[in-house]
């Protein structure tokens, strides 16, 4: 930040931006106490009050903005080769691998189990002053070894985030031979790409509680064959005398052309469309899930995304913030963007879930992890 931003942007910035809670936070630890209970107030007394460039770098991470929440993919790699992948990594502390766009890797060691690697490239893009402007971007890969499995979680700003992490995983390749591996949603049979989804909806979470399922995505597979829809309706028509009724047979009319769909609503997996398209090839590959807090009056949107092409595992939060009162004791979201500790230890403790629930249905000979959920959801119990 070059310029001090004006009093009326700040007033802005506050007012439709940031929590109440995190602006009074903010504040506090400067002595500055308000006693205001609506963000128009506070936002009119804080212009007035000087901040320095940490405070409004603090702001801006606090913006309610897609940009501040976080989005996360992983790779994971057998144990017995983690000390060899990071002995890889601190090779490469301070170099520049790619000279075309300074793409440069610096390292930091936390201990013998975990290490930061930060990748900093530069990103040209048509500029609204320049023909060409020049953006650096960075990238924040965590290293977590265990006894089971070498975690390799990396963070999302772009689609051009993925190719990095990427080529830097190659680059290593180059000098010696590691075990990667992402969670494809194509490595599953096509029931239990569904199942992975059931099992982490009915899963013991320690500090979180499911309390709506507000979106799932829907695709068909590609090697499910057309005949085999047809053998099941016939199976279903010569078991039952009834006469299909308009909404069954435009059900069937309908699934004939799609090839993927994302449904949004109340209870999605009670729904009787959903149950019937589990039987008819296909299944679950996006999932945005209500999340409250079993502790305190926080909540979270989480969502559960197989990428296509290929179909790889990218997590994120999209909503969060805190239940509380109005004037009249009726319930009311405060939105709320949590620090970026607090989300990657929630999406960590996600992700953690949905690779041991993931590898128990692909049964990897290379990595064994030991899952506390062995519950098989068939399609017809996911209703």
């Amino acid at each position: 930040m070059k310029k001090y931003p004006y009093k009326n942007n700040i007033n802005k910035v506050i007012e439709k931006y940031i929590a109440l809670k995190d602006i009074q936070d903010l504040l506090k630890p400067k002595g500055i106490l308000i006693s205001a209970s609506r963000r128009k107030d506070i936002a009119n007394l804080t212009k007035d009050y000087y901040l320095s460039q940490k405070d409004f770098q603090e702001l801006k991470e606090l913006l309610d903005s897609p940009n501040n929440f976080k989005k996360m993919g992983r790779y994971m790699l057998p144990s017995s080769e983690s000390e060899d992948f990071r002995e890889s990594l601190e090779s490469l502390n301070g170099k520049v691998l790619n000279h075309n766009d300074n793409t440069k890797v610096n390292i930091e060691i936390l201990d013998e189990n975990k290490m930061n690697v930060y990748i900093q490239y530069e990103e040209q893009r048509p500029g609204l002053i320049e023909l060409l402007e020049t953006t650096t971007k960075s990238i924040v890969i965590n290293v977590d070894s265990s006894e089971e499995v070498c975690n390799v979680n990396y963070s999302l700003n772009s689609t051009s985030d993925y190719k990095k992490v990427k080529d830097l995983l190659n680059h290593i390749q180059l000098d010696s031979s590691y075990n990667f591996r992402e969670l494809l949603l194509s490595e599953l049979e096509t029931k239990n790409r569904t199942n992975l989804f059931a099992n982490f909806f009915q899963y013991n979470f320690k500090e979180w509680e499911i309390a709506k399922i507000t979106q799932i995505k829907i695709k068909k597979d590609s090697n499910y064959r057309p005949e085999q829809v047809a053998e099941q309706v016939a199976a279903s028509v010569a078991e039952s005398s009834e006469v299909q009724t308009d909404n069954e047979i435009m059900e069937e009319v309908i699934l004939e052309g799609i090839n993927s769909a994302l449904l949004s609503g109340e209870n999605l997996i009670e729904n009787s469309f959903i149950n019937k398209v589990l039987t008819q090839g296909f299944y679950f590959s996006m999932s945005c899930i209500r999340f409250d807090n079993k502790n305190n009056a926080n909540f979270i949107d989480f969502v559960i995304d197989f990428k296509s092409r290929p179909e790889r595992l990218e997590t994120r939060i999209v909503e969060s913030g805190e239940y509380s009162l109005d004037e009249q004791g009726d319930t009311i979201e405060s939105r709320r963007v949590f620090s970026e500790d607090i989300q990657n230890q929630i999406i960590n403790e996600f992700n953690d879930i949905l690779c041991k629930i993931f590898i128990e249905f692909s049964q990897p000979l290379n990595i064994e992890i030991e899952t506390e959920v062995k519950l098989e959801i068939s399609s017809d119990e996911v209703s």
